[in-house]
């Protein structure tokens, strides 16, 4: 199994060759969009569902401040207390990484609707898919979101070391 540094430092390696894969075979937002995906990776891991501080936590404290790595802390804690490390719901590519994404998603609608309800005292409508959430550029985000999760999973299970 891999450390976190190691995750982090093969994330890195793969990201930049990921996205130029992307900007060849789509184009210039694919590519970046891909890019992103990747290196999203690195603070989305699969293992925010330890329950001690991992690595990817260590780095939003140490680059974005202590507030905001607190509240990031803070955010994945319910993710990582229901949902055992390694599990199916939260390592497997695909899975795992629509789950997180899914739990973000919700999270930021609660704090939209509450943002909207103490600012004018009325619930936002609530939509199921919002007009443009799934563009083309997203799905290259995604692509590049899964490609470090399946990174992750194979290092965690063949114990390959960058």
């Amino acid at each position: 199994m891999a450390s976190g540094a190691q995750h982090i430092r093969s994330t890195l390696i793969i990201s930049l060759p990921m996205g130029l894969s992307a900007y060849a075979i789509s184009d210039l937002h694919g590519g970046i969009a891909c890019l992103a995906g990747v290196l999203a990776g690195v603070i989305l891991s699969p293992d925010l569902d330890i329950k001690t501080r991992t690595s990817s936590e260590y780095l939003v404290y140490r680059y974005m401040g202590k507030y905001l790595g607190l509240i990031w802390f803070m955010l994945w804690y319910p993710y990582s207390w229901f949902i055992p490390h390694r599990h199916p719901l939260s390592h497997w590519p695909i899975f795992g990484t629509l789950g997180r994404l899914l739990y973000l998603s919700v999270g930021a609608s609660l704090v939209w609707a509450g943002m909207t309800w103490v600012g004018t005292g009325n619930l936002p409508a609530v939509t199921l898919l919002p007009d443009g959430l799934f563009t083309y550029t997203t799905l290259w985000g995604i692509i590049g979101l899964v490609s470090a999760d399946i990174l992750h999973f194979v290092m965690d299970n063949r114990y390959i070391k960058f």
